[in-house]
């Protein structure tokens, strides 16, 4: 015969191992940390898993930074990465234009995306890539290279004049899963709907297939 092992569980602790069992209580949740920015956030999006627990998030005022948690255990520290935004600051004229479209002045930052880890792998030396909107009309493509004193830093690789800044600009962005492309594909929305296609070993984007 089969002899059976363990002991049974008395009312009490049957009872405390099926409290969560059907239970009606809501989840709390708790803030563990509070990420300071210059301005007001627009846009927030965490990195895929393949690069470690990362917040990437842009500012009304066209700034992005990223957030990395220095132990994703704790949740309570997160060191940031600053991006040399190169964006030009708002003119009169775009101040102008960005609140005939959306109401808020000089707000020229829209939304950002990360690139996807491609499928079966981490990515190598590209595994850390943003595409960033601006309501200016702007799309870059942000990526990490190492410096000349063996630092890594963020570098804008792209961009171009996605959408109208007089229809509002870029207003939203996504980064394409890539499963086999020797390029990447990035969607924008604005006046319409526009993919780019990004080539890293090029000095620029170009349109992947025109307004859709």
């Amino acid at each position: 015969g089969v002899e059976a092992k363990g002991r049974t569980l008395g009312p009490t602790a049957a009872a405390a191992a099926s409290t969560d069992v059907g239970s009606t209580k809501p989840p709390e949740w708790h803030r563990r940390a509070q990420l300071q920015s210059d301005g007001p956030v627009v846009d927030v999006r965490f990195a895929p898993a393949t690069i470690g627990l990362k917040l990437a998030a842009c500012t009304a005022d066209g700034k992005a930074r990223v957030y990395e948690c220095v132990n994703s255990l704790d949740l309570r520290q997160w060191e940031p990465e600053d991006l040399e935004v190169s964006q030009q600051k708002p003119t009169s004229a775009m101040a102008a234009g960005a609140n005939a479209a959306s109401g808020v002045v000089g707000c020229s930052s829209a939304a950002l995306d990360w690139m996807p880890a491609p499928f079966g792998g981490s990515g190598g030396e590209r595994s850390e890539a943003l595409a960033v909107g601006g309501r200016g009309g702007r799309l870059a493509i942000w990526g990490k290279e190492k410096t000349q004193t063996g630092g890594i830093k963020w570098k804008e690789m792209a961009s171009a004049e996605a959408h109208p800044l007089a229809a509002g600009g870029v207003k939203d962005v996504a980064w394409c899963p890539n499963l086999c492309r020797s390029y990447e594909i990035v969607a924008t929305c604005g006046a319409g709907a526009a993919l780019w296609r990004v080539d890293f070993s090029s000095p620029q984007d170009e349109r992947y297939e025109g307004v859709v």
